[in-house]
């Protein structure tokens, strides 16, 4: 029953008014009202002893006629959450409400009340303001795997897309204001979305592709597009986890189900987004006898302690997973700051060529000496080195210790990894129209450069040059200072139909490539 109960106090002759309070006592104008109760109670049960009885902790006062041995009833409801219910598997905030979802059903809290998810208050009064809760109704039975705030509230099925919001705009969101409908049928997996702007990316059940979702107005509903149309090899064994960095470079980054970290870089405002693979220091492969072999497992996106931008945390384990010849080990790690020499404009000292930090499991010395300690972690690992800003030759740790060849004040230790840019095929253009399949000869080229060091280039991997940036001012023993600016090569390639420009470093030093302008000659067909 929804009808309020109330017991009169002091007399047996009432007044007007009529008692609408829901809690305590107050008078009509003669008599004293107290409230009882809403017609419905509830408890938290603590035992059973059999199938019809049960200890419990009453939390609202239960009405008299379902108490006692007298008055037993069957009208009992469970809560929608237990250990044999079911307990909710996503959640999210929306429009001041905590939301939970599990298996097809949505909870949405009372608003501004995180903590309450009571249907109607206590005067038995359901209002705009109370909690939420439905049932996501489709024509295939497929569990909820992410709730995500926009615009509506979107969850996504392993069937499909579906927007939670008003049913009719002109009423605030409640429990007689609320509609589900289904916005894209293409399915989740159950990895968050993440948002940039008014658009956000989702991975689809079989964790290859990645769908960019956001509401067109001009259509009055939600549009879905494919960002992974272009290099849907890179997605290979599925995407499991990912989390958005927006600055400084706006990336998602991605862990696939191999351990392979991915990143996308997800600029819509300059029109601007491409995928990059990142495999770290360390052997590649499980069949390698090289330890460690870098797996990256979880990934989260937390604000830097400095204030400036997104640092990228991850869960990294290495090791054989068959624990030979060593038991795996994990590591929590997080990228360092891309390096820029210049510090515009923060009120921070200004970088130097030995803040370059670009070795992975690293870690930043000050030995003052040629000894450096504290890298037990890397025991039996062969280490790359960057001393005073200079790369150092390899350095095996035994001991937990490496020993230079020279002292130096700040030295940056961990595994080495390799950086290879292989744009796609270059479109020259012919004077009868593409210069894709024809042959093709790039002579010279111009790399624009900021704050970079030694790197490899050429056309093929197994034919690259190096380019060096050392000159007779340079002072020996010295690091080379960093160079900005352009630099003019003669290419190494012949004729091809390909005309690719392969570019690697595998130094822990800096390389920004901010443009490459080839100089080349397309044949046309005759």
């Amino acid at each position: 029953s929804d009808s309020k109960i109330y017991s009169a106090l002091n007399s047996t002759h009432t007044g007007v008014v009529k008692p609408v309070h829901s809690f305590g006592s107050e008078s009509d104008g003669a008599v004293n009202w107290e409230f009882m109760h809403a017609g419905y109670g509830w408890a938290r049960i603590t035992s059973i002893t059999s199938g019809t009885v049960a200890s419990a902790t009453v939390i609202s006062r239960i009405p008299s006629d379902a108490v006692g041995s007298g008055n037993a009833t069957t009208r009992w409801s469970f809560s929608d959450w237990s250990s044999v219910e079911g307990w909710p598997s996503s959640v999210a905030f929306f429009r001041e409400r905590l939301c939970f979802a599990r298996g097809q059903n949505i909870w949405m809290s009372v608003a501004a009340a995180f903590d309450d998810f009571s249907a109607r208050n206590d005067s038995g009064e359901i209002t705009d303001d109370m909690a939420i809760s439905l049932e996501v109704a489709s024509g295939e039975l497929n569990a909820i795997q992410w709730l995500h705030a926009d615009r509506m509230l979107v969850a996504g099925t392993a069937g499909g897309e579906f927007s939670i919001g008003e049913l009719t705009n002109g009423d605030p969101l409640g429990p007689g204001n609320v509609k589900a409908e289904i916005v894209s049928g293409y399915g989740s997996r159950g990895v968050q979305p993440v948002r940039s702007g008014d658009r956000s990316l989702f991975v689809m059940p079989s964790g290859r592709k990645v769908r960019e979702i956001g509401f067109d107005f001009s259509q009055d509903g939600y549009q879905s597009k494919d960002v992974t149309v272009l290099s849907d090899h890179i997605t290979d064994g599925g995407i499991v986890d990912m989390d958005f960095a927006v600055e400084p470079y706006s990336v998602v980054w991605c862990v696939r189900a191999d351990g392979v970290l991915l990143g996308f870089t997800w600029n819509n405002e300059e029109q601007v987004q491409g995928w990059h693979r990142h495999l770290l220091g360390g052997s590649s492969g499980v069949n390698s006898t090289d330890v460690p072999w870098g797996v990256v497992e979880s990934v989260a996106v937390i604000p830097r302690p400095n204030g400036r931008g997104d640092q990228v945390w991850m869960s990294v384990r290495r090791g054989r997973p068959d624990g030979w010849p060593v038991a795996p080990t994990r590591e929590v790690v997080y990228m360092e700051d891309p390096f820029i020499e210049e510090n515009n404009g923060y009120p921070v000292p200004i970088p130097t060529a030995s803040d370059q930090f670009y070795v992975d499991s690293g870690s930043t010395h000050n030995p003052g000496g040629t000894v450096v300690t504290g890298l037990s972690r890397l025991n039996g690992q062969t280490v790359a080195v960057l001393a005073d800003g200079a790369p150092h030759p390899d350095c095996l740790v035994s001991g937990g210790s490496i020993t230079l060849q020279s002292s130096a004040q700040w030295v940056q230790v961990g595994l080495r990894y390799s950086s290879i840019l292989k744009p796609m095929r270059i479109e020259a253009g012919a004077a009868d129209g593409t210069a894709q399949g024809k042959t093709k000869r790039i002579h010279k080229v111009v790399f624009r450069l900021v704050s970079s060091s030694i790197f490899r280039y050429g056309s093929r991997p197994d034919n690259l040059l190096t380019m060096e940036f050392r000159t007779a001012a340079d002072k020996m023993g010295r690091a080379v200072p960093l160079y900005t600016g352009d630099k003019l090569v003669d290419w190494p390639g012949d004729y091809e139909t390909d005309g690719y420009i392969y570019i690697e470093s595998d130094s822990p030093t800096a390389l920004g490539i901010a443009g490459i302008f080839p100089q080349i000659v397309t044949q046309d067909s005759r």
